[in-house]
């Protein structure tokens, strides 16, 4: 029977029975009733909140089970029913027939039952728990285009990229990242809780209680498995050639409906749990300072709002700008071990308690204790020495509550104890060893890793502490004869509230705030006319409130107990306590939002460095050249030598590589290609060439190439160019590009230049970034290629927020207009390519696919994913017919996107830990001419003195390769 008298929402106090996979079975607890005549012992069996559901009482031949439901298991507790003993059940009953004798012992068995249905249960979840993580992944793919885009629009408004600055926007789009970095990191972190949940079949949803428990299984079920197998099977039936892509946009977009709805029960039952509890604060105000009488302000709509919102608002202040004050200590029992200190951990806590702070805040005296979550919701394990293990140890949190039993038949070994402090020193010194040794292999500075070794060590000096202490209380609990045999020691944390903001200043700062985080940014999107984002802001910034102000959180550190007041029945109160312990640990207080935070902090303090880099070299390409004496080589003055080196060409008609006797690539001569002079048609390195030349300085080029075709073949159109970039709005982009007419067969080849500035790395990732990691993605979850047919679609809708700044500014518009612009020439009825290498191979495989025209790259990042990516977007067909790529070995740049079908993978000599190495543009080049031979071609001295190439057969002229080129060199990937 269920009791219907008003209980108090609070933790249990009984005795609990926890098995080793974090779930607490049942609690045991000896009652005496006071009815029957009869003498009688009872144990009643109490499910706790911190059970993902509640146990069932079976009882059948004398005796009561209550099983326990795990993943791919059963928990039955068994208690055989002996003479004396009546047993009460979770309903409270009593079974009256049962026979009554006097002090016999009870039995009590726990045993894991394996089920049946393990095999093809976990085959079901792991199949739709692969689209929700798939689903996850796309979601931080889109929450870091978010954040990207707007630093980009920031930098854009800061007028590196060569425009005007606009300071206004600038400063807008900056004071609007915290609300989308805290927005869109809640949201990765709830999105991690939904994967969860769909592994652990949605025991979340099974604690709503506010529907029929059969309706919730069939809505969840029909949205991950049974929509999309439906959608399947009519696309089979109606003999659609796309059946498999209709399948998965069917299965992804009934994935996102099923986490908005999640979302929205998870935001919806956490403010509730803040309602509950602030109301719970209220109640206990107005009791300590003796004003019951006063009116309640819940007992109105509108005033219980407004308290709510103030209480919550307040309460969330007072945690963030509160001086704070930290007890470290171990403890056997409650006895400390050693003599228990305040610590001052942080300078903030001093100056809010100095005189002159005394007008904006308060001194806390005594001060408050500020309740961890493990008091709180009753979550404290015991290690003993049957569930100890290394992996524990290892992957065990320094501050984590853990009570290790020291005495006594489950008391940890001697040797265990030894066993984890080694286990601590040994895998910090491997993992120092793993990651300097990964720095000596890739050929770094000492410096780095001697600045990685004390970060390591003032990192983990707080482990060595603890386990120094923890070593210390075992020795005294085994030396002490005062410690009893069944006491445990354990670490505890505590936080105490010395000072804390006045409600006049705590109300200014929401509001300063409010004004500057929201308002500003919301008024700047206006401005700027980007709605989408504006419409994305708006929602983020929504609940980005729900989830920081009304959070339960706070409130329940204040309060202290879950001792809230309801008139639930027993079974309604557990859910509600189980629903909210649920959220407060696998949202609320989740270590991933602050995880996700960090991790986009930091890639905007990288992304910040490249940017301030990029200030220096923003206008176009105007290094220059000086010579090495002693080595007769060029370098580069600036940026441009970390990802490109330098070429000398031997002189023409002196030296030549032979075609390889073995096979050739069979892209050596392009057929019906471009013809340079008397019907030679261009060749492969020729284009490899032509990539390799634009990196130099433009004053060199027409030298280049008469060194290279022969005087009077080819000319550069600096003055077309220049002209062109006087017509199209920002022509003086970072982006470098040039034109090389070929005199005889009138062909114009455009030529771009690939990353050699910050800010064009910084476009690299604006186009790349989003399929690059949803590669990544798919290369972490198990047959991650299924979802191949959808990409190009998600990546689509991934990118509508990109602005029409950063359209404007995306480096592939101009080099399309140029194209158009040679055609539309009165003087120039001829037909063109384009080629270029690294991002200039991108650019030009993205202006070819626009234009219809032959596009040649050599290592460019590919487009079949992306393509509806770009404006206007790319038609696979031409894809497939008229973009060509160059693909050296272990280059990881061309690994972007994936390729079309006409592709050369061509071999590199590089050095494995060179890691960029195989990207070089004039490494590519002489593994084309050694391979394909160089014909009338002069190969480049680099070949043979850099990259360890055979030395070119000399042919003619007095001079040898060594007076030509110097002294030959190892191929030690050696930069200039």
């Amino acid at each position: 029977m269920e009791d219907d008298s008003e209980e108090k929402f609070h933790p249990q106090n009984e005795k609990e029975l926890t098995d080793n996979q974090d779930a607490a079975i049942s609690g045991v607890e000896n009652q005496a009733p006071e009815s029957y005549n009869d003498k009688v012992s009872a144990l009643t069996y109490k499910d706790h909140f911190s059970l993902h559901q509640r146990t069932s009482d079976v009882r059948y031949r004398g005796t009561s089970v209550h099983v326990y439901e795990l993943h791919s298991s059963q928990i039955q507790l068994a208690t055989a029913t002996a003479s004396g003993i009546r047993l009460i059940g979770p309903d409270g009953s009593i079974d009256k027939n049962e026979p009554l004798k006097e002090e016999l012992p009870l039995a009590i068995e726990m045993k894991e039952v394996p089920s049946d249905r393990a095999s093809a249960l976990s085959l079901l979840r792991a199949t739709y728990t692969l689209v929700a993580l798939f689903f996850a992944g796309i979601l931080f793919v889109f929450s870091f285009l978010v954040i990207w885009f707007l630093f980009m629009d920031m930098v854009a408004d800061s007028g590196v990229n060569g425009g005007s600055p606009t300071w206004g926007n600038f400063f807008g789009t900056l004071l609007g990242i915290p609300v989308m970095l805290f927005g869109l990191s809640s949201v990765l972190t709830v999105a991690g809780f939904f994967v969860l949940e769909m592994w652990n079949g949605f025991r979340f949803l099974r604690t709503i209680g506010h529907f029929n428990d059969i309706l919730v299984e069939w809505v969840t079920l029909v949205m991950v498995f049974v929509a999309p197998i439906f959608s399947m099977i009519c696309s089979l039936f109606a003999k659609l050639e796309n059946w498999w892509t209709i399948a998965f946009y069917t299965w992804f977009s009934s994935m996102a409906v099923f986490f908005t709805v999640f979302a929205f029960v998870v935001i919806f039952y956490e403010t509730h749990a803040a309602w509950l509890l602030a109301k719970e604060l209220s109640s206990n105000t107005r009791k300590e300072a003796r004003e019951e009488d006063v009116r309640d302000p819940y007992e109105s709509l509108w005033s219980g709002l407004f308290h709510f919102l103030s209480e919550c608002i307040l309460r969330r202040q007072d945690s963030i700008w509160s001086g704070h004050q930290n007890k470290v200590r171990i403890s056997i029992n409650q006895d400390d071990l050693e003599p228990s200190h305040y610590l001052l951990t942080r300078w903030y806590t001093s100056i809010t308690l100095t005189r002159g702070c005394g007008c904006f805040y308060e001194k806390v005296d005594p001060p408050e204790k500020i309740y961890s979550f493990e008091e709180i919701l009753e979550k404290r394990r015991i290690v003993t020495r049957h569930n100890w293990s290394i992996e524990g140890v290892l992957c065990s949190n320094r501050k984590n509550h853990s009570v290790v039993v020291i005495r006594g038949p489950a008391a940890l070994k001697k040797s265990q104890i030894i066993s984890s402090i080694i286990c601590v020193v040994v895998a910090t010194v491997g993992v120092v060893l793993l990651v300097i040794g990964f720095m000596f292999w890739a050929e770094r500075p000492a410096l780095p890793m001697i600045l990685f070794v004390v970060i390591v060590f003032l990192c983990c000096f707080p482990r060595f502490r603890n386990a120094a202490r923890f070593l210390k209380a075992y020795r005294h609990a085994n030396d002490s004869d005062t410690v009893g045999l069944d006491d445990g020691v354990y670490q505890s944390y505590e936080t105490y509230r010395v000072s804390r903001p006045r409600k006049a200043f705590r109300i200014m700062l929401f509001l300063t705030g409010a004004g500057l985080f929201f308002v500003w940014p919301v008024a700047t999107l206006i401005k700027i006319g980007n709605f989408h984002l504006l419409g994305l802001f708006i929602l983020l910034g929504i609940w980005s409130f729900f989830r920081y102000y009304l959070d339960p959180c706070c409130l329940l550190q204040d309060l202290g107990t879950f001792d809230v007041s309801t008139t639930l029945k027993e079974k309604e109160s557990w859910r509600v306590k189980a629903r909210v312990s649920t959220i407060m640990l696998n949202v609320t207080r989740s270590p991933g939002t602050r995880i996700w935070m960090w991790s986009f902090f930091f890639f905007i303090v990288v992304a910040l460095i490249f940017s301030i880099g990029s200030i220096s070299y923003q206008s176009s390409y105007t290094t220059t050249t000086t010579e090495l004496t002693d080595d007769n080589f060029y370098i580069q003055e600036g940026l441009e030598h970390l990802f490109w080196a330098p070429m000398t060409l031997t002189p023409l008609g002196n030296f030549q590589y032979q075609p390889q006797p073995n096979l050739q690539y069979p892209t050596c001569q392009l057929i019906q290609d471009l013809e340079i002079a008397n019907g030679t048609s261009a060749l492969l390195e020729d284009y490899a060439f032509l990539a390799t030349m634009i990196y130099q300085a433009p004053e060199t080029l027409q030298t280049t190439l008469d060194d290279w075709f022969g005087p009077g073949l080819a000319a550069v159109q600096t003055e077309l160019v220049e002209d062109f970039r006087k017509t199209v709005p920002g022509g003086s982009a970072a982006v470098d590009y040039n034109v090389v007419y070929f005199l005889q067969s009138n062909t114009a080849v455009v030529v771009v230049r690939g990353s050699t500035t910050a800010w064009e790395w910084m476009t690299n990732a604006q186009l790349w970034s989003s399929v690059a990691l949803t590669q990544v993605l798919q290369f972490f979850l198990p047959a991650g290629e299924i979802f191949n047919p959808i990409l190009h679609g998600l990546l689509k809708a991934l990118v509508w927020v990109e602005s029409e700044n950063l359209i404007e500014i995306a480096l592939y518009s101009q080099t399309t207009q140029l194209v158009e612009y040679i055609r539309s020439r009165p003087d120039f009825n001829g037909s063109i390519r384009i080629t270029g290498q690294s991002l200039g191979g991108g650019i030009s495989l993205i202006t070819g696919a626009q234009t219809n025209i032959p596009a040649i790259a050599i290592s460019g990042p590919n487009n079949v994913f992306s393509r509806q990516t770009f404006v206007p977007p790319l038609d696979l067909d031409t894809i497939d017919s008229m973009l060509f790529n160059v693909i050296p070995q272990r280059d990881i740049v061309p690994m972007t996107d994936q390729a079309g079908l006409l592709t050369q993978s061509i071999e590199c000599r590089a050095k494995v830990n060179d890691l960029f190495g195989c990207h070089t543009a004039t490494r590519s080049l002489c593994e084309i001419m050694h391979r394909c031979g160089s014909y009338s071609r002069p190969p480049p001295c680099e070949c043979a003195v850099k990259y360890g190439y055979p030395v070119p057969e000399q042919i003619g002229g007095n001079q040898t390769f060594s007076d030509v080129c110097g002294t030959l060199r190892s191929n030690d990937g050696w930069y200039a």
